[in-house]
C-alpha cells in the first residue's frame, strides 16, 4: 500500500512538472517563456508546478488535517486517514526533491537547500521514533507548505515579466496570505511546544531537538518571507517608474 502510493504520488508531480513545461512552451509567443534562458525555464516549471500542486491541496489537506489535530483522537484519525495523509508527504517530499535537485545546479540557493533538508529531517525523527508530538509537529509544519500558494505565483509572474499591476496585487495577496499562516504556523507550533512540555519529559532528546530543528526552520522561512517581499516591491516600484530620457 504505502509503495503504491509512493509510486503513484512521485509519477503525479514528475507529470505535474512536464505538463506544465509544456503548457508554457504551447503558448509559444503569448508569454516571454520561449525567450528565457533554459535556466530561468527550468525555475519558471518548477515554481508553476508547485502553485498548482499547492493550490490543489490547500482546501483537502484542510479538510483532513483539522480533524486530526482538534480532535479527541488524534492517533484514531490518523489511522483512519492515514493514505490520504501519506500521500500528502510524499508530495511534498517528491516537489523539495525535484526543486532541491534542480537548485543545486541552477542559481544555486544553500538557504533554500538547508530549508528543504530539514524537512526530510524532521520525517526521519518522527518515522524512526514514533513519537505523537513528532508527528503532530510534521503535520503543522507541513500542512503550512500549501499557503506557499501566491508566493510562487509571484515568483513566476516576476519572472514572466506580466503586468504591474498583476504584479502588485499578486505581491498583496502573497503578503497577506503568508504572513497570516506564518503566524498561525507560529501559534500552532508555540502551543504544541508548551502542552507537550511536560508530557515529554520521559523523552528529553525528541523534545529538546526538535525545538531547536524547529526555531532553525521557521527562522530562515520569516528571513525568505520579508526578503522576498522588500525585493518584490521594489522591483514592481521600479518597473511602475517612468523611464526617462
Amino acid at each position: 500500500m504505502l509503495f503504491n502510493t509512493t509510486l503513484m504520488s512521485a509519477v503525479g508531480v514528475i507529470l505535474v512538472f512536464v505538463s506544465i513545461n509544456r503548457f508554457w512552451k504551447c503558448l509559444g509567443k503569448r508569454t516571454i517563456f520561449p525567450q528565457l534562458d533554459p535556466e530561468t525555464q527550468l525555475i519558471v516549471t518548477i515554481h508553476s508546478a508547485l502553485a498548482v500542486i499547492t493550490t490543489l491541496q490547500l482546501i483537502p489537506y484542510t479538510v483532513f488535517v483539522l480533524p486530526a489535530w482538534f480532535g479527541p483522537d488524534f492517533l484514531g484519525q490518523f489511522e483512519s486517514r492515514y493514505t490520504v495523509l501519506f500521500t500528502f508527504f510524499i508530495v511534498h517530499g517528491v516537489m523539495y526533491s525535484c526543486e532541491a535537485t534542480t537548485r543545486a545546479v541552477v542559481k544555486t540557493s544553500q538557504l533554500l537547500l538547508w530549508h528543504h533538508a530539514l524537512w526530510f529531517i524532521f520525517i526521519f525523527i518522527a518515522s524512526v521514533k514514533r513519537s505523537v508530538s513528532a508527528i503532530k509537529l510534521d503535520f503543522i509544519l507541513d500542512y503550512f507548505v500549501c499557503w506557499e500558494f501566491a508566493l510562487y505565483i509571484v515568483l513566476v509572474a516576476h519572472r514572466l515579466k506580466a503586468r504591474v499591476s498583476w504584479q502588485k496585487a499578486l505581491l498583496g495577496l502573497a503578503a497577506v496570505t503568508y504572513s497570516v499562516s506564518c503566524i498561525a504556523q507560529l501559534v500552532f507550533v508555540i502551543g504544541l511546544f508548551v502542552y507537550k512540555f511536560d508530557r515529554m519529559k520521559l523523552q528529553p532528546a525528541i523534545y529538546y531537538s526538535m525545538l531547536v530543528l524547529t526555531t532553525v526552520l521557521i527562522a530562515p522561512q520569516t528571513y525568505m518571507h520579508i526578503l522576498g517581499t522588500s525585493i518584490g516591491v521594489s522591483g514592481i516600484v521600479f518597473a511602475s517608474k517612468p523611464i526617462k530620457n
